[in-house]
């Protein structure tokens, strides 16, 4: 075999191998029917956190699918715990989205380094059809500065003295989980209320981790320098890892203010410059500014500078760059004050008290450790001549990467001086003995401390002392305050004159633990007086006598002899002018007597003069003695001039009586009468108190008679009496005329009446005879015009009092409107006594009424309801009412009813049946009642009742689905077009999708056209008892099918109850006519494996490809003559790779089976049908959109 041929064979052998290995090789592309997205790629928690995160799944298939969803989180460190809310998610329509929740936690002890993702997974139910979606999770950095407070002194409280200077060490930690820089500062507070609130100490109030020098010189400082200090780059510190970050703090003692601006995390090799300004609050030029650069070696860089400043609030700014490039901005303020030496500054440049220094001696802890702790150095000094007290400090660290601040308060206990001063003030210049009385004590604190004291009090001498529990126990007193302790001090009872008492009043502090005394010494002196114990009022009936008892005390310190004696303008008084013994403290009964004649003119309390003297003149003793003179009294009475007066039955007659009193005292007095005849009705004024000397009061009787009583005289008596023991003052006889008089009364209970044409309507009047004698009355009626009337009886014979009845019968013959009509009574005794009153006659209103009720809410579809129907004649005349019901309805009711003018309202039951055309919801039932007497006037009233909608047996709509056609065999390469045809037999709104169904259906491509409105829906709109039409046209669709497919029209949706429903058409066979297609598959050898198509085309493609390169070797090798032949087939090769190469960016072609690959996301698509090359279209599967061109013109 020749050497040309070897390689031929070589070159097939090669070719065959080719194709066979590359059928094998498998093809994974992604699944676009089933589409992903995430509300969030990635999660960034801190430890201890959670989120949700919405995962939204797109349907993309045809058919309605169940979704199984599963986590793996097999490469997910284990501090991560990712938890679904949902495994399965059913039934979702085809181009349908669903959204479900994913849970994420990260653990508390989770580190930076457990950042990952974590896969989710979506599958249909059932298949092997799915989608793995990744979410990416991070830990992020947490930043959080900590200050140990209750180290400083007792539990955050720490005690100095007035100009002492300490250090304090105070732990300062880095509770993050990061490096981090903590930036320190230091402001005064006023509110302790928490502080105290949460204080446990109590132990030694020292200065705790104190270093340094206790010093207190404080002097005074000096306020010289004109921005002295160096703009000096010390390079400090190792550079670490982390952000370029820009510091600033000010301190200050006195006036003079320094700066400090501190560069972190630089890199080296790289040139800084920094810009800064210093101002003060409130100007608006700056008070001096400057820049300054360096060129870094990759360690940490500070710069320092001073001024002499006036006092105010001051801040600096500064800007850090590197290549005109902004890296960090920082600015700090604080307050200086102009007096003391001991200014303050911290990070934060708040203010402290005047003349204090209370700051951090490094106010930047830089690079620390998450979890490092270190000690800051917090600077105490307090000036002299400082208040004592408690002073509140507020200490913050701020994290500078996290820009988070955490504080916490500490209280400075400045502690001062004690010394309490004492003086005392006697309430009485003398005392005497068994005196009692009290010494206040004036208790002074003279010194810086507060004082909170404890009193006692001791005597030696002549007396006692005591203090009152309330005030033993001393206030708490500030420096120069003053409180007043008041002692009771009882003299001895033996003491004599010119003895003494020494009190000594003890103090003791129990704040400075310090005791004070103060002797305060008494002297007892002597005393003369005379006191009354007691002095009676004496009680004196006129024409009697009394007497009486004064009681007289010694109330000196000596014994004395005493007597009375008593002096009267208008009485006598007898007195004994006796001197008698009383010794001190004792007491003397003294009497006395008088008397006053029977007709005395005085009368109540009557004061005389008494005076007790002592024998030797040392005492004297005037008061007063009363004596109480009762009154008497003495009533007569005088009535009506000549004792008679008139009276009649018309009106009450009144009579006057003066009541006179002649004696010294008030007297009461009432009327009162015996013998007053029948018929007589008399009334008296109440009684009354008559003033006495002459005075006088009227009395009323007031009489009434009865209407018969007759004429002539009637004699009765009237008493003047004592209403407070009944007996009889005086009394008089007097006489009553009562004359004849005629008289009548005319009365109606109603003077209004409706009056029709066709009743008689009645007024029913009554006569009174009001005269003291029988009389005979004639009735009679005026403006009667227009009417028929009827009067019964028309004259009345009555006694005196008796009363009658008389009917007016009334009925319209002419008259019109409302009449006023006059009806007059006239006595035949006296035709001058008479009495008449109006009457109306009303034309009749008409009012009517309708009311229905029913306990009915809802009905079936032609279902019957029962209702209440009432009705009322409201007017003033019967009549009839005509009665119209519902539309819609077939009722029960009645046509018309005739009712009495006031009669209660009339009742029928009422059954009411919906029609047929009533569609499902609320209608209203209305009934109106409409009178014949006046048409315009009606009533109305209806209720609302609910038709139910119409429904199957299950609970679904009444729908009927049905598909026509009139060939039912498809070609496959052609279409057919039917009928689907959707009739609503309910009397509710029906929506829903119309769907293909059955075995085969997803092989078939449906085209739904509303036929009605020319649109291409497969959302159907069905009214009440309606019809809808859509024209179907299928297409075949994948793979051919071989013989009869059993198809139907689903029609499903959800009601307006939320009831879903779906309703079916029958199956139809349809018959999908096809030539055999080209194989797909094919068995290479005998007994060998099956070779798809494509994988076949891959494989020869590739085998063609290799086979060309293995030509071109040969070629090259060979003779010239073999070289064209050669590279003919590498172009023919070549050509078939690149036949898609003329496409641009976002353009794509589609194949034979109208399906292309997105530009995108690589996703086989399937491409519309209805449309023409070039059209833009987007892909479900990523959203993107694709540029469709049409095939090549060489194609």
């Amino acid at each position: 075999m020749s050497h040309q041929r070897r390689r031929s064979l070589a070159l097939c052998l090669l070719l065959v191998s080719s194709t066979f290995l590359a059928a094998f090789v498998p093809v994974v592309a992604a699944d676009s029917r089933i589409l992903l997205d995430l509300s969030d790629d990635q999660v960034d928690l801190i430890q201890g956190d959670s989120a949700n995160v919405t995962l939204t799944i797109e349907n993309n298939d045809t058919s309605i699918h169940d979704f199984d969803l599963a986590v793996d989180d097999s490469m997910t460190a284990s501090v991560w715990n990712v938890t679904l809310a949902d495994e399965t998610l059913s039934t979702v329509l085809p181009t349908f989205s669903v959204t479900t929740t994913i849970i994420v936690h990260l653990a508390a002890d989770a580190e930076l380094s457990d950042s990952g993702t974590v896969d989710i997974s979506v599958a249909q139910s059932g298949t092997n059809i799915s989608t793995t979606i990744t979410l990416y999770l991070s830990v992020t950095p947490s930043y959080l500065p900590d200050i140990e407070h209750t180290a400083v002194g007792d539990d955050g409280l720490l005690g100095i003295e007035v100009g002492e200077l300490i250090d304090v060490d105070v732990p300062i930690s880095n509770l993050g989980s990061s490096l981090d820089h903590i930036v320190l500062a230091v402001d005064e507070t006023a509110d302790l209320s928490e502080f105290w609130a949460n204080w446990s100490g109590g132990g030694n109030n020292s200065g705790g981790n104190n270093s340094g020098n206790n010093s207190g010189n404080n002097t005074g400082g000096n306020n010289s320098g004109n921005n002295t200090g160096n703009n000096t780059g010390n390079n400090t510190g190792n550079g670490t890892t982390g952000p370029t970050e820009l510091f600033a703090s000010l301190s200050a003692v006195s006036t003079n203010v320094t700066a400090v601006l501190e560069t972190v995390n630089v890199t080296a090799n790289l040139s800084y410059v920094v810009d800064w300004t210093l101002q003060q609050n409130g100007s608006i030029f700056p008070h001096d500014v400057g820049l300054y650069n360096w060129t870094s070696n990759g360690t940490n860089h500070s710069w320092t500078q001073t001024w002499n400043v006036s006092a105010g609030e001051w801040c600096i700014s500064a800007t850090l760059t590197e290549n005109i490039s902004t890296i960090a901005n920082a600015t700090t303020c604080m307050t200086v004050s102009s007096g003391g030496s001991g200014g303050n500054g911290t990070g934060m440049g708040r203010a402290v008290p005047a003349g204090w220094e209370v700051r951090w001696l490094d106010s930047t802890l830089e690079n620390m450790s998450a979890g490092e702790s270190r000690m800051g150095t917090l600077r105490v000094s307090v000036p002299n001549g400082e208040a004592p007290g408690d002073y509140g400090f507020l200490l913050s660290a701020g994290s500078a990467m996290g820009n988070f601040t955490v504080s916490e308060t500490i209280v400075v206990r400045v502690n001062g001086t004690h010394n309490l001063t004492i003086s005392a003030n006697d309430s009485t210049t003398n005392w005497l003995p068994n005196g009692t009385d009290m010494v206040v004590f004036d208790v002074h604190n003279a010194g810086t401390s507060e004082a909170e004291s404890l009193y006692s009090i001791s005597t030696t001498g002549v007396c006692t002392s005591s203090l009152d529990a309330t005030e033993a126990d001393g206030d708490r007193l500030s420096s120069e305050d003053n409180e007043l302790v008041a002692a009771n001090v009882s003299i001895d009872v033996d003491a004599s004159e010119g003895e003494t008492c020494d009190l000594t009043f003890s103090v003791w502090d129990e704040i400075g633990e310090v005791g004070y005394s103060h002797v305060h010494m008494l002297t007892v002196g002597a005393a003369h007086g005379l006191a009354v114990v007691s002095n009676e009022a004496v009680t004196l009936t006129p024409g009697g006598s009394a007497s009486g008892m004064v009681t007289i005390r010694n109330t000196g310190t000596e014994s004395t002899d005493i007597r009375l004696t008593a002096t009267s303008p208008d009485l006598t008084i007898d007195t004994t002018s006796t001197f008698v013994t009383v010794e001190s403290g004792e007491t003397v009964d003294l009497s006395w007597s008088t008397s006053v004649v029977s007709d005395t003119p005085l009368v109540g309390n009557q004061s005389f003069a008494f005076s007790a003297e002592t024998q030797d003149a040392s005492s004297t003793l005037n008061f007063t003695g009363t004596i109480t003179i009762l009154p008497w009294s003495s009533i007569w009475m005088t009535g009506p001039l000549g004792g008679a007066f008139d009276v009649g039955a018309d009106a009450p007659a009144t009579v006057d009586f003066t009541m006179t009193n002649d004696g010294t005292g008030a007297a009461n007095v009432s009327l009162d009468w015996s013998g007053a005849p029948q018929g007589f009705t008399i009334t008296v004024s109440p009684s009354t108190s008559v003033a006495p000397n002459g005075n006088n009061s009227i009395l009323s009787m007031t009489v009434e008679i009865d209407d018969d009583i007759a004429s002539g005289i009637y004699t009765f008596t009237i008493l003047a009496m004592h209403p407070d023991d009944g007996s009889t003052w005086d009394s008089l006889s007097i006489d009553a005329q009562v004359d004849q008089r005629a008289e009548v009364r005319l009365l109606v209970a109603g003077d209004s009446l409706p009056v029709a044409s066709g009743a008689d309507s009645v007024f029913t009047a009554t006569v009174i005879n009001d005269g003291n004698e029988p009389d005979t009355f004639a009735i009679t009626l005026a403006g009667a015009a227009g009417f028929e009337v009827g009067i019964s009886p028309q004259t009345l014979t009555l006694t005196s009092g008796e009363s009658g009845e008389v009917n007016i019968t009334l009925r319209r013959t002419g008259a019109i409107d409302d009449v006023t009509l006059t009806l007059v009574v006239e006595s035949e005794n006296d035709d001058a006594v008479n009495d008449s009153l109006s009457l109306y006659a009303t034309v009749p209103s008409v009012s009517v009424q309708a009311t229905v009720t029913t306990n009915v809410a809802s009905m079936a579809a032609e279902g019957s309801a029962s209702l209440t129907l009432f009705l009322s004649n409201l007017g003033e005349a019967e009549d009839t009412l005509l009665v119209t019901g519902p539309s819609g309805f077939m009722c029960d009711h009645p046509a018309q009813t005739t009712l009495a003018a006031g009669a209660a309202a009339e009742s029928h039951a009422v059954t009411c049946t919906a029609s047929s055309t009533l569609l499902a919801g609320t209608h209203t039932i209305a009934f109106t009642a409409t009178s014949l007497s006046d048409s315009s006037v009606n009533s109305t009233d209806s209720v609302d009742i609910a038709i139910e909608p119409h429904r199957n047996a299950d609970g679904g709509p009444m729908l009927v689905v049905s598909m026509t056609g009139d060939d039912w065999s498809l070609p496959w390469n052609s279409s057919a077009t039917y009928t689907v045809t959707i009739r609503n037999d309910g009397n509710e709104q029906v929506s829903g999708f119309l769907h293909l169904a059955g075995e085969y259906a997803q092989d078939l491509y449906p085209d739904w056209n509303l036929v009605d409105e020319n649109q291409t829906v497969s959302v159907f709109y069905v009214a009440p008892r309606g019809v809808s039409t859509y024209s179907l046209t299928l297409r075949p669709n994948g793979e051919p099918t071989i013989g009869s497919v059993d198809i139907r029209i689903e029609a499903s949706g959800t009601l307006a109850d939320g009831q879903g429903f779906s309703v079916s058409s029958p199956s139809t066979t349809l018959t999908v006519e096809f030539d055999d297609p080209p194989p797909k598959e094919a068995e290479l050898w005998d007994g060998g494996p099956m070779v798809n198509a494509a994988n076949l085309a891959i494989a020869m493609l590739s085998g063609w490809i290799f086979a060309g390169l293995l030509v071109m070797w040969m070629r090259f090798s060979s003779k010239s003559r073999a070289k064209k032949s050669t590279q003919d087939a590498w172009d023919d090769a070549m050509e078939e790779e690149n036949k898609n190469a003329d496409l641009k960016h976002g353009e794509i072609r589609g194949d034979e089976d109208g399906t292309a690959r997105c530009h995108a996301c690589d996703s086989r698509i399937r491409l519309p049908t209805d449309k023409d090359a070039p059209f833009r279209f987007k892909c479900p599967t990523c959203e993107e959109m694709n540029r469709v061109m049409p095939p090549r013109e060489e194609d």
